[in-house]
């Protein structure tokens, strides 16, 4: 139901209770950063974390329940690690899917994992996000690299950090461009379509073209050059007579 509707009353707690009681045997005591004291009653910070997860404000829930969980670390233990994961697994999915903030996604989805193992759909985002920091590292300095791993980020998540398209565009066209220099067209005429493919850069457009007449031109075979016959044909043999022993 959760990945159906996640406004779905109850879903998100349910996914997260569950998760956590999975989770029980390996968990670990997780240290948190303290935020500006709330002076309420545990009760009512309960109810304060309660409310934030049901308007999707993360950051609130987490704030909340780390206050919460500073005066009274027994309090509703079980429902409480299940809202901490259920706050810091959505607010690292948001970071990562809308705001483009990676690393401090991929953080956040640390957080939540000291409580609950980490959902497909949640692990998926983490796992693209360090793709995509995987990728970026190596723009400007290996382009074949660069394109490599920007394929696949271009694959599942083309529009994550709303740059992964023109980054793959732009790391497939500087490494056709390398290829070029090499000597190799063909190699170089399969980036430059995947460079368009990705994102149509009109001033691409030629040197791609250009390509793909040099890998044309590499790979041209000329047929076979046949030898003339000379008019009249070819001459006939003349035999020559062998000379006969007169018999005894």
């Amino acid at each position: 139901m959760i990945r159906l509707d996640p406004t779905y009353p109850g879903a998100p707690e349910r996914l997260a209770e569950a998760l956590v009681a999975l989770g029980a045997g390996t968990a670990t005591p997780m240290a948190l950063a303290t935020p500006t004291p709330n002076l309420a009653p545990v009760e009512e910070l309960f109810s304060q974390a309660l409310a934030a997860l049901e308007r999707q404000d993360w950051t609130t829930a987490i704030d909340t329940l780390i206050g919460l969980r500073a005066k009274d670390g027994a309090f509703r233990a079980v429902e409480v690690d299940g809202m901490f994961y259920n706050a810091f697994r959505n607010r690292g999915v948001q970071r990562i899917s809308e705001q483009g903030l990676l690393e401090e996604g991929i953080y956040d989805m640390s957080r939540a994992e000291r409580f609950a193992p980490l959902d497909r759909d949640a692990g998926n985002w983490r796992s693209w996000a360090e793709l995509y920091l995987q990728a970026d590292s190596y723009m400007g300095l290996n382009w074949a690299k660069a394109a490599q791993y920007f394929a696949e980020v271009f694959a599942v998540a083309p529009y994550l950090r709303n740059d992964a398209y023109v980054k793959y565009a732009t790391a497939s066209q500087e490494y056709g461009e390398e290829l070029i220099a090499a000597g190799d067209p063909c190699g170089a005429e399969a980036q430059f379509e995947q460079s368009l493919a990705a994102w149509l850069n009109e001033t691409l457009v030629p040197t791609a073209t250009e390509a793909w007449v040099l890998c044309e031109q590499s790979q041209y075979v000329p047929p076979p050059t046949e030898t003339p016959t000379p008019e009249g044909g070819a001459p006939t043999p003349t035999e020559t007579p062998t000379e006969t022993q007169p018999s005894g």
